[in-house]
């Protein structure tokens, strides 16, 4: 498995957010099915973050699409799985 098979997803958090941590261990049990690569981006870190995600969170994006919370498994799925099969990651590996 190249770079180029794996789904890119990062993830708008903060400490302490029992759906963000949700959303994580959602993503890890998803990972051999779909395998993607996490980046956990922790809002409190930066104000312009704070101020764009703060309501918001957890916030996924898939392949440059945005998913705010509430996050379920499903839609978590539904994402990564249509990230895995997009025609532009095909023509990628292709």
């Amino acid at each position: 498995m190249t770079d180029a098979d794996v789904v890119q997803v990062q993830l708008y958090a903060k400490p302490g957010c029992h759906l963000c941590e949700q959303a994580e261990a959602d993503l890890a049990r998803l990972q051999r099915r779909y395998p993607h690569s996490v980046q956990v981006l922790d809002i409190t870190q930066d104000a312009k973050l704070m101020h764009e995600y703060g309501v918001r969170i957890p916030v996924l994006v898939v392949d440059g699409r945005e998913y705010s919370a509430p996050l379920e498994v499903t839609e978590i799925e539904r994402a990564l799985a249509a990230a895995t099969h997009s025609p532009a990651r095909a023509a990628r590996q292709a």
